[in-house]
């Protein structure tokens, strides 16, 4: 009798130890998960972004797709998951899957491909071949850059419907025009809305022919420039002025606060201001006026919405564009960095196409 006992004990350990190894190879085992995205034609989308996440919506992993839509994923078993697809930086569509062994899923979306067709013509209606076009979203992320063709067209392939906060929205767009890194306009809030996927717009830019800005300030009155330095600017921002200062024969060097002060347009018919609005109010003061204001970016300003350290513009305008008597240039840049780079072009800038110089 205490030989069956015994047996029957050694009967029940095995089994517990059995029943552990069981649960613990359950719990730790991995699937394959293999996904395959396809856009609203039933092709698949290559270099597509697919991102993993739990039940929870906690971030996991991601894959690219392959040359066949293709992303692979070791992930444990007997557990739910949620997989996001993204296409040019938009979600365009998700599943959500629980995993007990190896699997083959497929992500549909109906919102890729959409083809926008962009216009490009110069201030007179006129075309304008060659112009670089890049294209963002509304939170100002570069999408895509391309060219017009000898047409003055462009075509960007993009979503023209993502998911935002749970929400199925169409896209918008802002498209800027440069040519020879000079920007000359630019066009926001466009959504492909057709049916058919299919989007047009037309941007008609600022440009003109070139203008010799070296008119301004080699064979205008010596005596009738001034620049316009911020008061508790960098002592970087008073070094630039003292370089445009080398243009002339007797240009004044002032503070924004004495610009500011007084009606200085009365007085010189050349005016620089050095430095973007953070560093010179008086540079905040013409932001209404600017081909190419600065935006709020932070606790401070930017350039085409981004703190790139050495991005610069030269620009130029005149106070009253129906009698040009007062030409300004903005001399600026996301940093002082950047408002040095801007100078140093400026002193071996000849020409401008229109009247914004960008250097990104």
């Amino acid at each position: 009798m205490g030989f069956s006992k015994k047996k029957l004990f050694l009967v029940f350990i095995f089994l517990m130890l059995a029943l552990t190894f069981f649960l613990t190879a359950a719990v730790s085992a991995t699937a394959t998960v293999t996904i395959r995205a396809y856009d609203r034609n039933s092709n698949v989308i290559t270099n597509a972004l697919i991102v993993v996440y739990d039940s929870n919506w906690k971030y996991l992993t991601k894959e690219i797709t392959d040359s066949f839509g293709r992303v692979y994923f070791n992930l444990p078993t007997w557990q739910s998951y949620y997989f996001e697809l993204f296409v040019k930086g938009f979600c365009v569509g998700s599943i959500e899957k629980t995993i007990s062994e190896n699997i083959s899923a497929s992500i549909r979306t109906q919102d890729y491909p959409a083809k926008l067709d962009i216009s490009i013509c110069d201030a007179n209606g006129n075309i304008l071949p060659n112009a670089k076009v890049k294209l963002y979203d509304k939170f100002g992320s570069l999408v895509a850059t391309s060219f017009s063709d000898s047409f003055g067209n462009v075509s960007f392939i993009v979503p023209a419907m993502a998911w935002y906060n749970g929400n199925h929205e169409y896209v918008s767009y802002e498209a800027e025009v440069y040519r020879n890194n000079n920007f000359f306009g630019s066009k926001d809030n466009i959504q492909i809305t057709s049916t058919t996927y299919n989007g047009y717009t037309n941007i008609i830019t600022n440009y003109q022919p070139k203008v010799l800005i070296s008119y301004y300030y080699r064979y205008f009155d010596k005596d009738a420039a001034v620049i316009v330095v911020g008061k508790k600017a960098a002592q970087l921002d008073y070094d630039c002025a003292r370089k445009i200062q080398t243009l002339f024969k007797n240009a004044s060097i002032i503070t924004d606060k004495e610009a500011l002060a007084t009606n200085i347009t009365r007085k010189y018919r050349v005016i620089f201001t050095v430095g973007g609005p953070q560093a010179n109010n008086f540079t905040l003061q013409l932001q209404p006026k600017m081909p190419k204001p600065f935006s709020e970016y932070g606790f401070g300003w930017a350039l085409s919405g981004t703190r790139k350290q050495d991005q610069a513009v030269i620009e130029t305008f005149f106070d009253d564009p129906a009698s040009p008597t007062q030409i300004y240039f903005i001399i600026a840049g996301n940093t002082r960095e950047g408002t040095l780079r801007a100078t140093n072009e400026l002193l071996k800038q000849p020409e401008i196409e229109g009247n914004v110089l960008m250097f990104d």
